[in-house]
């Protein structure tokens, strides 16, 4: 999962965005599969404005390990009431997954219901098994 925050005034009017930005990506640095980056430079914050990756700025991108992008303006977390860790941690994950103890933590942290199916992986269908769980969801 890559993170990007999009700040073209970081030092002024978006300042306190850009500070929360920054504490979500420290309090999010110990998952190993979560990587944080940072655009501050306005001209190149024009260019991903024009390109229709962002709409505005301060926005934050997220790219799943799937390439798909999920983007959101940074005042619109408070209307949906929930922190920009929040948003990541719900983003950052499929809908459907083999639950193993690497991934376990971020189910967790995303403190949204969950299912779970068990089955016997030693049998014959494990093809079958495997179309199910590999992030097939609708």
């Amino acid at each position: 999962i890559t993170v990007i925050g999009f700040f073209s005034s970081h030092n002024d009017i978006e300042e306190d965005e850009y500070e929360e930005f920054v504490d979500t990506s420290k309090e999010l640095q110990s998952n190993e599969n979560i990587y944080f980056g940072l655009v501050i430079n306005k001209q190149l914050c024009n260019v991903y404005k024009r390109n229709k990756t962002i709409d505005r700025t301060p926005s934050v991108l997220l790219v799943s390990d799937q390439s798909i992008r999920k983007t959101i303006n940074l005042d619109e977390l408070f209307g949906e009431r929930i922190g920009l860790n929040d948003w990541i941690i719900r983003n950052s994950i499929p809908l459907v997954n083999k639950l193993t103890p690497t991934n376990f933590h971020i189910y967790e942290k995303s403190n949204l219901p969950m299912l779970l199916l068990f089955l016997n992986l030693s049998s014959d269908s494990n093809s079958l098994i495997d179309e199910i769980v590999e992030g097939k969801s609708g």
